[in-house]
């Protein structure tokens, strides 16, 4: 926290976005600060170093669980022609 006079803080505070253009402009205050979380989450991903690798290996995960779950599954011919 800065020590310095509210005159001097005042210079430094992040201004708010500008009010957006068309879609936008008619969405509540609220949607404003998802907005800014959302974008906030997405410059962390990008900026993360371990993001691609926690991706990659979770995709991989996922591929091989659906493997494995198939795999396990058996279905049983199905007897006779008719219908049940």
């Amino acid at each position: 926290m800065s020590h310095a006079p509210a005159a001097a803080r005042a210079d430094t505070r992040q201004r708010p976005h500008p009010a957006p253009v068309g879609l936008l402009s008619a969405w509540p205050g609220w949607w404003a600060g998802l907005r800014d979380a959302l974008h906030a989450e997405w410059t962390k991903l990008r900026t993360v170093a371990g993001t691609a690798w926690l991706l990659a290996a979770i995709v991989t995960l996922t591929i091989a669980l659906s493997a494995v779950a198939v795999a396990a599954t058996k279905c049983a011919p199905r007897l006779g022609g008719s219908a049940a």
